[in-house]
């Protein structure tokens, strides 16, 4: 189930539609794929996508969250 919801809610929900804007969908489909986000437990929608934005516009710098550079504590 996890792998369902993280597949639907991160990647496709928050990922590709709300941070990328990738693809359009009815709201329905939207109101579930974020549903989906919210049961994989990382964040909330805003928070995530904010973090992945600012991810974008500081890759591998200082500012960066995730900075690879880091090793692996750049994923926590």
């Amino acid at each position: 189930m996890y792998h369902i919801t993280g597949c639907l809610g991160i990647t496709f929900g928050y990922h590709r539609l709300l941070t990328h804007k990738s693809f359009e969908t009815k709201v329905g489909v939207e109101f579930f794929l974020t549903i989906c986000g919210l049961l994989v437990l990382q964040a909330n929608s805003i928070d995530w996508i904010s973090d992945h934005r600012i991810h974008h516009l500081y890759s591998d710098d200082a500012a960066d969250k995730h900075n690879s550079k880091r090793g692996f504590y750049g994923h926590i």
